[in-house]
């Protein structure tokens, strides 16, 4: 027989084929007769796989793989008349982390009871994507940053670099997706943009005589 390893929703790229917890995984069998890919064989008896070191069992369906990182699968088929396969092998790799997003403000920028910006202020935000331990940068990859403003519906951020044009406080929030599907938590802080420039007065102490042009001295 022919065995084909199958995985479902989400996966990702292939050597390894990234995939999430989630992820249904399975086996297709062809049997051969005279000449491979006739499909016209007896019949498959059986399918067997061992995941890593672990021993060979009878597939009887669809599987998932919890343990994060990159195992090893392995598989054959036995026909009917007990003609068994060669052991083939594939590499998966079990995302379990999100990717991770920061958050940089460009300037002009003032730390005060919150953060100050201008409509001018680039808000840049970069995501990495961790496959089994926070930090390794080994994940599958980043699918896409969203943001909110405001309590708004989340967007996708298409630009790396974003501003904010409208003035007042806002509540800006964030969160990144990688490519099997995990999301971020939501992240948000506390902006305020200010598009105001200061007011400037002249105060004239006493003593001082005001002429009929208006000319104020003192």
């Amino acid at each position: 027989p022919r065995t084909a390893f199958a995985a479902g929703a989400p996966r990702h790229g292939a050597s390894p084929v990234y995939i999430a917890a989630t992820t249904p995984l399975g086996f297709s069998v062809m049997d051969d007769k005279a000449v491979e890919g006739d499909g016209i064989g007896l019949g498959v008896a059986r399918t067997f796989f061992a995941i890593d070191a672990g021993s060979f069992a009878a597939y009887a369906g669809t599987f998932t793989l919890t343990a994060i990182g990159t195992h090893t699968l392995q598989f054959y088929s036995v026909d009917v008349l007990g003609n068994a396969e060669v052991v083939r092998s594939t590499q998966v790799a079990v995302d379990g982390l999100p990717a991770r997003t920061a958050v940089a403000f460009g300037e002009p920028r003032f730390s005060g009871d919150r953060l100050y910006l201008s409509s001018t202020t680039p808000i840049e935000f970069s995501a990495t994507d961790d496959l089994a331990a926070a930090g390794d940068g080994f994940g599958v990859g980043t699918a896409q940053t969203l943001m909110s403003a405001d309590s708004a519906a989340f967007a996708a951020v298409i630009a790396s670099t974003v501003s904010l044009s409208t003035e007042g406080a806002h509540v800006l929030a964030w969160f990144s997706r990688d490519l099997v599907d995990n999301a971020e938590l939501v992240a948000s802080t506390a902006v305020a943009v200010d598009l105001t420039p200061p007011l400037t007065f002249l105060l004239i102490s006493s003593p001082s005589v005001t002429q009929a042009s208006g000319t104020v001295v003192g």
